[in-house]
């Protein structure tokens, strides 16, 4: 560290100067105590220009700090940038930032410090944004969106919203929303599950194992599952392979490769 200066205006926030801490070299840092901890809120080294770091701190201790003079920043996109950065748990650059016109709890916000740049879509709940959904961007291209991607966007969103946002027409509501599997589908896809090429359990462990399925209402013979913890319990990513794909033939349920987009998308939200 070769310099470091707190706030006169608030002692939570500082800069400091690091040498020989990564590339490059030489690195000009703000951070900002929160719980007695500080943490790196912004690297004016890496992240340009300057002025992007009024998003995520407050304009007097910029300017008390760097001499910046920030320019107006609305407060809806400042906590934006702040939700980013909780998202990807470390300082971000927000390029470009757009509420819903049709609901201003929905908004898109395109990133532009990460390779490869992205679009998330972030919703507000009680004041307070989370993320939603993350987009594929083509070949880096801000105005090229994967469909496939974008598609899968439907499911989290209200199809106006995601129309009003990325100019996508979302398919049916049956096309993204599945029904939960019942009691004696559950049963058979656990049998199949158990019982398939390679066996996956002792004898003594077979009553442990449950399983959870969701069934597309685009195509029924498709479902999707997963090992759980126990009876009606979360899924487990220690317990077994996840997602597990079911297709319904002759009457029974039967391990499969994944389907289609289509298919996997009707899967997507389970309700």
């Amino acid at each position: 560290m070769t310099s470091a200066r707190v706030s006169r205006l608030n002692l939570e926030w500082a800069s400091v100067g690091c040498l020989n801490c990564g590339w490059p070299y030489t690195k000009t840092l703000l951070l900002h105590r929160r719980l007695r901890a500080w943490s790196l809120v912004y690297d004016f080294t890496l992240h340009q220009p300057a002025n992007k770091s009024c998003e995520v701190a407050p304009v007097l201790v910029l300017h008390d700090l760097y001499g910046i003079s920030c320019p107006p920043v609305s407060e809806e996109r400042r906590e934006l940038a702040a939700a980013l950065n909780r998202f990807f748990d470390y300082p971000t650059v927000m390029g470009s930032a757009k509420i819903s016109r049709v609901d201003r709890n929905w908004a898109s916000v395109y990133e532009t410090s990460v390779s490869p740049r992205e679009f998330l879509l972030f919703h507000r709940e009680k004041g307070h944004w989370d993320f939603a959904y993350v987009f594929d961007v083509l070949k880096g291209n801000v105005d090229e969106l994967s469909h496939r991607s974008a598609f899968s966007a439907c499911a989290y969103a209200p199809a106006n919203v995601i129309r009003d946002l990325y100019r996508i027409k979302c398919p049916p509501w049956r096309a993204l929303h599945a029904r939960s599997a019942t009691k004696s589908e559950t049963a058979t896809m656990r049998a199949a599950f158990v019982s398939g090429e390679t066996p996956k359990f002792s004898p003594s462990e077979l009553p442990h194992v449950h399983v959870s399925a969701c069934v597309s209402r685009l195509d029924p013979s498709w479902a999707v599952g997963g090992e759980t913890e126990g009876e009606g319990g979360e899924m487990s990513s220690s317990a077994g392979p996840w997602p597990l794909w079911f297709h319904r033939q002759g009457g029974r349920w039967r391990l499969e490769h994944p389907p289609s987009h289509a298919i996997m998308l009707s899967l997507a939200d389970c309700g």
